[in-house]
């Protein structure tokens, strides 16, 4: 009964280390995919005069309403064509990265973020000077001077067009932030490794070894590595194609990160890989030399 009850904790504490393992690992590959640098590349491949032309009324995020863009355009006598070329510019989207990226941080650290008109003023004047037509071609200086002034007459009513802190909150509960947050601070860390120590000090008192616990912990690897490496199969252009086919921006955004996060999941599952088969000729070689060893000493001890 005894040895029941003792196979029956072993199962349990290896499988609950197991489903841990892999839920920290792939927690902090994904974690480690998004950086800063990520997401400037996913902006840069999103086209914003498609998503800004998206009305979804559930969804503030993608409800920006391009007309009143035009509308806005049209009181400077400014075509669609060159607020296309303007919206679609290297300076609107080292802007949107870094807005994006500051939006992030202020959720976590419930701080509003917001725009000023003058800093919207030096954010067009420093677009207009990289946004060229279809044709590759800069935009007249008159343009540039019209999208400005547009800009700068319309600035209380272009800010209302961006997403603000408060939209985000919206829509994500505090509990979600919360969670999130706590999955990607540095308290998610201390706990799985405080997790390692309890699970290898239980297997050494349950298995009254030294060493078995590498063993265990080496399948433990194995399936983190099944599971990342499935992972990094799953962030592929056609599967987020078919994910977000209804949202143009959520699509051309997280196919361009794609294969820096498919990437950062195969480095993982080939690091948990090699560490189980280190772990197996660690588990593997002491248990022959315990072995030889005491067949040495029986040997002796006949002698």
């Amino acid at each position: 009964m005894m040895n029941l009850l003792k196979r029956l904790c072993m199962v349990i504490l290896i499988s609950t280390f197991v489903i841990l393992q892999i839920l920290y690992i792939n927690i902090l590959v994904f974690r480690k995919g998004i950086t800063k640098d990520t997401i400037k590349k996913g902006v840069a491949e999103v086209d914003f005069v498609e998503v800004l032309k998206q009305d979804n009324d559930e969804n503030p995020l993608t409800s920006t309403k391009m007309d009143q863009i035009y509308e806005i355009a049209k009181k400077g006598n400014i075509s669609t064509k060159s607020v296309d070329a303007f919206i679609r510019s290297e300076g609107v989207k080292d802007f949107a990265n870094t807005y994006l990226n500051d939006l992030i941080d202020s959720i976590f650290s419930k701080e509003e973020k917001n725009i000023t008109s003058e800093e919207l003023k030096q954010v067009t004047t420093t677009a207009v000077n990289t946004a060229v037509d279809e044709s590759g071609i800069p935009l007249p200086d008159s343009i540039k001077q019209s999208i400005i002034l547009t800009v700068s007459q319309n600035s209380e009513k272009i800010i209302s067009l961006l997403p603000t802190t408060q939209t985000i909150t919206s829509i994500i509960d505090e509990k979600s932030i919360a969670t999130i947050e706590f999955l990607f601070s540095s308290k998610l860390k201390i706990i799985f490794f405080g997790i390692v120590v309890v699970f290898i000090l239980l297997l050494m008192v349950l298995t009254h070894s030294f060493y078995r616990f590498f063993f265990y912990h080496g399948i433990a690897s194995v399936a983190t590595a099944c599971v990342s490496y499935l992972f990094s199969q799953t962030f592929t252009s056609e599967f987020l194609v078919t994910v977000f086919s209804e949202n143009i921006g959520l699509k051309d955004f997280f196919i361009a990160i794609s294969p820096t996060i498919s990437n950062q999941f195969m480095l993982y599952s080939k690091i948990f890989l090699l560490i189980s088969i280190v772990q197996f000729i660690l588990f593997f070689g002491i248990n022959y030399w315990q072995k030889s060893r005491s067949l040495h000493k029986s040997v002796n001890n006949e002698q």
